[in-house]
């Protein structure tokens, strides 16, 4: 009984449900709901550019239609550093072309080429991956089965969009989990290594035993670095040899790093050198990501390989109401593959997930979470392997504030070992993702440029040349052509370059000459056929318009200055002075009166409507020149005498030319020069100036005197105590004797007895001319009783007499040092030398016969009679 009830009841519950499937059936398409499940989207690679403006080029144009809502989007591109260092996969960002977007529509499809409405986002790099996602458009619309973007396969998808002017109702889940960049995958290799090897480089080769394969990421593979722990950009690095694991993928959050395979023998094979996470891509807000797939974990024992996880794909939905009815959105990382006796798959990164809505109702269940690391199964072994890194959280755009799931998939865990204890063995997790209040940007206008006339009418003079400029407002100005076109009465022509045109095609027109009135017009078109024109712009010639020709002639009445102004063809005028800037006038024929003597310019600028023409006289005012000079004795006038000449000319000059007999130097053009005499005599000069109202020279003859120094000697005779002075110098010289003993004389031959015997120096000077020059000897007088000394010690000459060379002998230390003088016998000295110890003297040079030798010391002085046979 309880079994037909229960039948009954069955049957019943089937019918209500029934019924009420058929009920919201029919209320939803009394609604205009439009029921969507699967793939929604449309997709084709874009190869390229075309010649108008919003306008690509794509490998399959079938599947789009004229009015369809588009996504344009950068998948991969731009470059990232890829040397063997830690830095390698780090995005440079001047460089980053992924992520890039256009929401537009399509207005034309011509063959290949697809012309949006909407101007392209410059930055694109069309020879990456750059993809065109056709977007369905719905009034009303309700998710009732799970509704996926198509998988990334490299070149397209990954991509869900939609977009609905009211209510989106979800029922069903929209999911593009591992829907985004593929995780690494894992390809059994033999192992070469042993416990000395040490695998750290952080790319190899695709195939290279060395290190397991990348996740793939926003930046496309760099030639024969597919492999090993690097990450490649958002991407996963493979774990290197051996048994590392993978590291997991990232999206705006870093992928966790994958872990050792810690071996517990001593000679057992480590692989030290996992996955690295993948890159973080925070830096780059407002651009869209798949989620970095995770890289694939070391595998060298068995065909179950541990792949990394593919990252989240980027789901797109703009409404105005969106609804949770059951269903969720969800762009999560897939876990990594567990390596079985192998190292673990790193998790694939979290997508991203874009929501333009006016209101969400219902509990909003969004996710775009990291993929766990997968675990490495030692299966009871004693081994330690390498688990995967957890996968980075993705990114979430919501003009409405929800509570998105976004974290990091946890690390992959070693486990079943009998050698080590369960756990990540470094892995780690990845980081948490983010969430921005944010939606999607407007639309670029592409527009129609305007032409903007930088030249208006205007009025030339006959056969002037002119030139007339343009702008262009809303393009770039080499993306269009350029025509310039005249009517000079009898219909538009099309200009040429030539003679008189240059510029013709381009936005400025250069006219070197024009006689009468021209209209001119520019045509701007594009590569697809769009004209626009300018305004018409009116050049008339002035009939009676003329260039002027400036000039004037003057006369001088002393400082004042009467204009003639010959000036053809002005009717205003402007006079300047250059060495008088005070000075202006606007007068015709003004009378000038200059401020003192001096050169000016004198400058006409004459005007007319035609053009300005100027011209310009030097006026020289004041007398003619007149020499005048003095000169200065620098010093005494005994050569050399130095004169300073000072000019003190009168008059109008500007040059001097002076001339210097017997001086140094001969010539001067300085107003000012300083002379040199080196040689006696009496000299003129002669200055002479000039200038633009003649010459004056002045000579001044026998100006300078300069004297010759005296050249004095004497002789003398000595008798006993008295001595005779002879003078061999010019007898009408003052002469000046000064005798040695305190004495002096002014006489021309003086006679002086000295009061004793002895050698004196005597002086005589001479003056004549103020210059004067003295000479001294040194004369020695000797009465019979010379010979002798009052030194306190014994000393004395040997051999006396002598052949030549003469000893002193005896003395006393303190007699050194001391001076000794050699006279001849009547009295005249021949040599003077200092001694500062006991020597000789050489007088074998001399002639036989008296001599006598005198010291002079602080102990006394003495005196002896040499013989010398």
């Amino acid at each position: 009984m309880l079994l037909n009830i229960h039948h009954r009841t069955t049957k019943k519950t089937h019918f209500s449900w029934l019924l009420l499937g058929l009920f919201l059936f029919m209320s939803r398409m009394m609604a205009g709901q439009e029921q969507i499940s699967g793939v929604i989207n449309n997709y084709s690679k874009v190869i390229g550019v075309g010649d108008c403006p919003g306008s690509i080029l794509v490998q399959d144009p079938s599947v789009f239609f004229v009015g369809q809502r588009v996504l344009l989007i950068g998948m991969q591109g731009g470059n990232m550093l890829s040397d063997n260092t830690s830095d390698f996969g780090t995005v440079l960002s001047q460089d980053l072309t992924a992520g890039l977007y256009d929401w537009s529509e399509i207005e034309s499809i011509n063959g290949q080429e697809i012309t949006l409405a909407h101007a392209i986002s410059a930055g694109y790099d069309f020879n990456a991956a750059v993809q065109l996602v056709g977007i369905p458009t719905y009034e009303e619309a309700i998710v009732v089965e799970k509704l996926i973007p198509q998988a990334w396969n490299g070149q397209t998808g990954g991509v869900v969009a939609l977009e609905v002017s009211g209510t989106l109702s979800l029922e069903a889940d929209i999911d593009a989990t591992g829907r985004g960049f593929r995780g690494g995958t894992a390809v059994l290799v033999n192992s070469n290594c042993t416990f000395l090897t040490n695998i750290s480089d952080y790319s190899f080769e695709s195939g290279n035993w060395r290190g397991a394969a990348k996740g793939e990421g926003i930046i496309p593979f760099v030639v024969d670095k597919e492999n090993g722990r690097g990450p490649q950009a958002n991407g996963g690095g493979g774990g290197n040899d051996h048994n590392s694991g993978g590291g997991g993928g990232g999206n705006t959050s870093s992928g966790g790093k994958g872990g050792e395979n810690r071996e517990p023998s001593t000679f057992g094979c480590d692989g030290k050198f996992p996955g690295l996470g993948g890159r973080d891509l925070d830096a780059f807000t407002l651009r869209w990501f798949m989620g970095g797939g995770g890289g694939a974990g070391h595998s060298n024992n068995t065909e179950e390989k541990s792949d990394g996880g593919n990252g989240g794909g980027i789901i797109l939905i703009k409404c105005d109401e969106l609804v949770f009815a059951g269903g969720t959105i969800q762009a999560d990382g897939i876990n990594g593959s567990e390596g079985g006796g192998d190292g673990g798959g790193g998790g694939g990164g979290g997508g991203t997930i874009i929501l333009e809505v006016g209101s969400i109702s219902g509990e909003a269940m969004v996710y775009a979470r990291g993929g766990k690391g997968g675990d490495a199964n030692n299966f009871k072994a004693d081994r330690c392997l390498g688990p995967g890194g957890g996968g980075g959280g993705g990114q979430v755009y919501s003009t409405v504030a929800i509570t998105p799931q976004l974290n990091g998939g946890g690390a992959g865990l070693s486990m079943d070992s009998d050698a080590c204890p369960e756990g990540p063995n470094g892995a780690t997790a990845g980081t948490n993702g983010s969430f921005l209040a944010l939606g999607i940007k407007a639309p670029n206008e592409k527009g129609t440029p305007a032409v903007q006339l930088f030249s208006s009418d205007t009025l030339i003079c006959p056969g002037n040349s002119f030139a007339l400029f343009a702008g262009i407002e809303g393009g770039e100005v080499g993306s269009f052509n350029y025509q310039w076109s005249a009517d000079s009465g009898n219909g538009w022509m099309v200009l040429q370059d030539g003679p008189i045109y240059s510029g013709s095609q381009s936005l400025q027109l250069q006219v070197s000459s024009q006689l009468q009135e021209v209209n001119y017009q520019l045509t701007v078109s594009d590569l697809c056929g769009t004209e626009v024109m300018s305004e018409v712009i009116q050049v008339s010639v002035d009939p009676a318009g003329a260039m002027p020709t400036a000039a004037f002639t003057y006369q001088v009445d002393e400082l004042m200055v009467n204009i003639n102004n010959t000036t053809i063809g002005a009717d205003t005028y402007e006079w300047e002075v250059r060495e008088w800037p005070e000075f202006n006038s606007s007068e015709s024929e003004p009378s000038i009166t200059f401020p003192g003597a001096g050169t000016y310019e004198l400058i006409l600028t004459a005007y007319s409507n035609c053009g300005v023409d100027s011209s310009s006289q030097i006026i020289t005012l004041g007398g003619a020149p007149v020499a005048l000079f003095s000169g200065e004795l620098v010093g005494n006038s005994c050569v050399p005498v130095t004169i300073q000449w000072t000019d003190a000319s009168k008059g109008q000059f500007d040059t001097y030319q002076w001339y210097f007999p017997g001086g140094t130097p001969a010539e001067s053009s300085e107003p000012n020069p300083e002379v040199t005499y080196y040689k006696a005599g009496v000299y003129d000069v002669r200055l002479t100036v000039s200038g633009p109202l003649g010459e004056s020279t002045l000579t001044q003859t026998e100006i300078v005197k300069v004297f010759a120094l005296p050249q004095p000697s004497f002789s003398y005779q000595v008798s006993d105590l008295t001595v005779s002075f002879f003078t061999t110098t010019d007898t009408l010289a003052q002469h000046s004797w000064t005798f040695g003993d305190g004495n002096s004389s002014l006489e021309l031959k003086p006679v002086h007895t000295f009061a004793e015997a002895g050698a004196y120096d005597v002086t005589l000077n001479v003056l004549k001319g103020g210059c004067a020059q003295s000479v001294t000897q040194t004369v020695l007088v000797f009465p019979s009783a010379l010979e002798g000394n009052d030194l306190p010690v014994e000393i004395g000459w040997y051999p006396n007499p002598t052949r030549g060379y003469l000893q002193l002998k005896g003395g006393d230390p303190g007699l050194y040092p001391l001076e000794l003088y050699l006279f001849s016998g009547n009295g005249q000295l021949i040599r003077r030398m200092s001694l500062h110890q006991a020597s000789g003297i050489d007088i074998g040079t001399y002639p036989n016969g008296i001599y006598w030798i005198l010291i002079d010391s602080a102990l006394g002085k003495g005196s002896w009679k040499i013989l010398k046979q």
